[in-house]
């Protein structure tokens, strides 16, 4: 795959994941009864204040990535690990972690072959 259209693929899906946390912190804040439907489990306040502090946390490591930090990989890593584990915890429908898995994979994958433009202080090949 040439290099210009893995750097297309892989920013394309980082704002598609960003967009798509945005819109879940947007259901969690503005329709908290959807989201216990949903989510039984965040009916717990210190739950659903833990899902709303890993969306965040996906944020960060979007933007780390954007960056062309190697933090923000790991940091993405780590938290898809903590969220679906969390998922477990508070119910979530069966296709929320396997979306997670999936876009970590994705994710991940697509990090892996632009691996050249992350440096370990941050500097790019740009």
């Amino acid at each position: 795959m040439h290099a210009s259209v893995r750097l297309w693929l892989f920013r394309a899906l980082l704002v598609v994941m960003a967009l798509s946390t945005l819109n879940g912190i947007r259901v969690a804040v503005t329709r908290r009864e959807a989201l216990q439907v949903a989510f039984p489990g965040t009916a717990d306040p210190y739950l659903y204040g833990i899902m709303l502090a890993m969306a965040v946390v996906g944020l960060l490591a979007l933007l780390g990535m954007w960056r062309w930090r190697r933090w923000g990989v790991m940091l993405y890593t780590a938290g898809a690990i903590v969220l679906i584990v969390l998922d477990v915890i508070v119910r979530a429908p069966t296709l929320h972690p396997v979306t997670v898995v999936a876009g970590a994979l994705v994710i991940l994958g697509l990090a892996f072959l632009n691996r050249d433009r992350f440096r370990l202080n941050g500097e790019t090949t740009e």
